[in-house]
């Protein structure tokens, strides 16, 4: 073997400790990993329920199949099942998700509150345009009313003289024909149809 095999062996042993799950836990690890406290993982070990080595600076290596077969691995949920410290690294990006939703959910209440006053401001101005047509078409009825019964109103003065009376009617049934119609006319234009 030469060096440059040796190089590549250790470099790829470095990469893959610094990417993958270790080989080995020590004490501090193998307390984050499950959620446990060093004391706890270390008691685990004197008690024989947990094999660990000891090395030669007195630092212990677990396996991570020999330690999570007494304690599970720590898995983050919603509801959480991890230490303070791993909540804790765990809260800003769930944190940040939930501003982003809530962002989200403001922008659609604004737009659908501005959408509701579009549509108010809308029902009002064509409530505000029907009440004028209904006046209107009232003001104009009355004026029709009040222009026919001063073309057909008689006073009794003028019965006494029958003669004068009957040479006048035929005038009066014109002058109220033209009114009428004039004021069908009116109201065609107006409408676009007669009311009656």
């Amino acid at each position: 073997m030469t060096w440059q095999g040796v190089t590549r062996n250790y470099n790829t042993l470095h990469y893959m400790k610094q990417n993958e799950t270790p080989m080995s836990y020590t004490l501090g690890q193998a307390a984050k990993a499950t959620g446990k406290s060093k004391p706890t993982i270390q008691r685990a070990i004197k008690a024989g329920r947990m094999s660990a080595i000891l090395t030669d600076q007195g630092h212990y290596e677990i396996d991570p199949a020999e330690l999570h077969r007494v304690y599970p691995p720590v898995t983050v949920t919603v509801t959480g099942n991890a230490t303070d410290d791993m909540k804790q690294t765990e809260t800003p990006i769930f944190n940040s998700a939930l501003q982003s939703n809530l962002d989200t959910l403001r922008e659609f209440v604004a737009s659908l509150e501005n959408e509701r006053d579009d549509l108010r401001r809308r029902l009002d101005n064509s409530e505000a345009a029907r009440e004028r047509e209904t006046t209107e078409r009232e003001k104009n009825a009355e004026e029709l009313r009040r222009l026919t019964l001063l073309i057909t109103h008689q006073p009794a003065s003028q019965n006494a003289s029958s003669v004068k009376s009957s040479a006048v009617r035929p005038w009066l049934w014109v002058a109220l024909a033209a009114v009428i119609i004039g004021a069908a006319l009116v109201l065609w234009l107006v409408y676009g149809r007669p009311s009656f």
